[in-house]
């Protein structure tokens, strides 16, 4: 990716940032979070993350988070819960916003 095109996406990123937050103190903590995402996707692609690496990153948060307990046996074996994708969606922001405080 060019050094022009990073730079624009940094502006990019850095205005969804401010509007996350707007929606956020309007109570519009669905369409914040849905903007989270397209930070993330942004990010991932200036940082050249494929797929596949963000998953295993994920699993690897997700057993930590855990203590090393199989996320996928404790979803299978837990209560009631939102649908694969919103979950999915909802993994991605945590982890996205635990990356930008940490």
């Amino acid at each position: 990716m060019e050094a022009g095109t990073i730079e624009q996406i940094r502006e990019i990123t850095s205005a969804i940032d401010h509007h996350i937050a707007v929606l956020r103190d309007h109570g519009l903590q669905h369409a914040a979070l849905m903007l989270g995402m397209a930070r993330l996707d942004l990010e991932t692609q200036v940082n050249s993350i494929s797929d596949d690496e963000f998953t295993e990153f994920c699993r690897a948060l997700e057993k930590r988070e855990a203590g090393g307990e199989n996320p996928a046996a404790r979803r299978r074996a837990g209560s009631a819960s939102r649908s694969a994708r919103d979950g999915l969606l909802h993994r991605r922001h945590q982890l996205f916003q635990r990356k930008r405080l940490g």
